[in-house]
């Protein structure tokens, strides 16, 4: 899997599908980190707000389409309360964009790093890019393809955010190399005991 951090607007950055983090604070109306990205989108933001489709909840989600020249579909997915907010909920919360890109049959998606303040900007990048890589594993060496429906494989994810650059860089790095020992060691668990003598 390919991880890279892109400083970058949300917005404006060109992906199939960006996952944005949705705080059970940010009920009350549009928060301004999202206010351009609502503008993007023609005020689709605005309007699942408004509807009260989308209140920050944990686990919840939905998904909006896009405008050319930004996403192409917006993911919104509630994280909680910003006070519960750490590293395990920043990891979970980037897993949790991987599955429903699977879902979407999307192959790589973005994962939006801004506005999640509780947790600091390195700790943050390295537990999305954790997530991330650690969601989109499998094991499927050992089993064939199935022609008619082949199962996507999210292969490429960019953690965007431009509220700390010189931490997000370093922790997408660091992340990235810890999933990739911890998906190799579970590669090799998976294995069985006449490959993996």
């Amino acid at each position: 899997m390919q991880l890279r951090y892109v400083d970058a607007d949300l917005h404006v950055h060109d992906t199939p599908l960006l996952a944005v983090a949705v705080l059970d604070d940010d009920a009350e109306g549009v928060p301004d980190r999202l206010s351009a990205l609502d503008g993007q989108l023609g005020g689709a933001v605005g309007r699942a707000f408004a509807s009260g489709d989308v209140r920050g909840r944990k686990d919840e989600e939905i998904v909006l389409y896009g405008a050319d020249g930004g996403p192409g579909r917006v993911l919104l997915l509630g994280v909680g309360k910003a006070g519960d907010l750490d590293v395990e909920r920043v990891r979970r919360f980037a897993g949790r964009a991987v599955r429903a890109a699977e879902r979407l049959r999307v192959t790589s998606l973005s994962v939006g790093l801004d506005g999640l303040e509780g947790v600091p900007p390195e700790a943050r990048a390295q537990a999305a890019a954790e997530g991330a890589a650690l969601a989109a594993w499998r094991f499927d060496e050992l089993r064939a393809e199935d022609e008619d429906d082949p199962t996507p494989v999210v292969d490429a994810v960019d953690l965007v955010g431009r509220e700390a650059p010189d931490a997000f860089a370093p922790g997408t790095l660091a992340g990235a190399a810890i999933a990739r020992g911890a998906n190799f060691a579970r590669t090799l668990q998976s294995r069985p005991g006449n490959v993996a003598t």
